[in-house]
């Protein structure tokens, strides 16, 4: 009877959309988790396309389907006369095949020329090419991301981020002293240092997946802002470059969020991020 009492109380509870505090605690620590997890995602870096060819029907199967079709045009008892007619059928079917292949070579051929030209301008950082492939990479993505300029080795990358209530839980997990799974208030510090671990993911997979789309990019300007046209400020604009050490560490986008030229700035007083003027 407890238990049943207890499950009615906790759908009740469900009900009025305030869940029992254990199971706030699991999605707390759920959003948290899948929420960084962003910056643990690596991405398969572009590679020369090779182009199959087109599937052709067996010589077998296709002189099976030949017969069926046209073995009632002899006598079964004719027994000669049908394996002259089982021996075309076959040599009509080895022709036609043949010629099948070569047709479907020659279009692999014409489209593999393509492929390799568009894997060469990508290779050579055509900026069209290039940034066709950045948009691709892009989309979807966890944050809209666009490319704001181009050139043969580097790109500019406007990132929107969200506001840290869209993406942060409302309440932090915790476990109290008698052992149970609860919730609580999240400290201003607390909640601080969670929205920039969160920047920091999303810049860090902003970079990798940049790096794995476009491979003649050697240096990447990614400006973090919250709205599309960043009008009213942008929290970092940071240059990398893809020679330096550590890409798979997964804790270096907070080292990243200090670069130069604008990096994340804080008040003194906490680590709330403060906005730098639109420029």
């Amino acid at each position: 009877m407890h238990l049943d009492q207890e499950a009615h109380r906790r759908a009740a509870a469900r009900a009025r959309g305030n869940p029992p505090r254990d199971e706030q605690a699991v999605a707390s620590a759920a959003t948290l988790t899948n929420l960084l997890a962003v910056q643990r995602a690596s991405f398969r870096p572009a590679q020369r396309p090779v182009v199959p060819r087109k599937a052709v029907p067996e010589v077998a199967a296709l002189a099976e389907q030949l017969w069926s079709e046209r073995k009632n045009e002899v006598p079964s008892w004719q027994r000669s006369k049908r394996a002259a007619l089982r021996a075309q059928i076959n040599e009509v079917a080895r022709v036609h095949v043949q010629a099948l292949v070569a047709e479907a070579e020659q279009q692999r051929s014409n489209l593999q020329s393509d492929a390799d030209e568009w894997w060469r301008r990508l290779q050579a950082g055509d900026p069209q090419v290039t940034g066709s492939a950045l948009e691709r990479a892009f989309d979807p993505s966890p944050v809209p991301v666009m490319v704001a300029g181009l050139g043969a080795d580097l790109a500019r990358l406007r990132v929107m981020l969200p506001n840290p209530t869209a993406v942060l839980p409302p309440k932090l997990a915790h476990t109290t002293p008698t052992g149970r799974r609860s919730v609580r208030a999240w400290t201003k510090a607390e909640f601080d240092a969670a929205y920039r671990g969160a920047l920091a993911a999303y810049l860090l997979a902003t970079i990798r997946r940049a790096w794995a789309a476009a491979p003649s990019l050697r240096e990447l300007t990614v400006r973090g802002q919250r709205t599309s046209d960043g009008t009213n400020g942008f929290l970092f604009e940071v240059t990398v470059s893809r020679d330096e050490t550590g890409w798979d560490r997964d804790d270096k986008g907070l080292e990243l969020l200090g670069r130069e030229p604008r990096p994340l700035r804080t008040k003194a007083s906490a680590q709330h991020p403060v906005l730098w003027p639109f420029s």
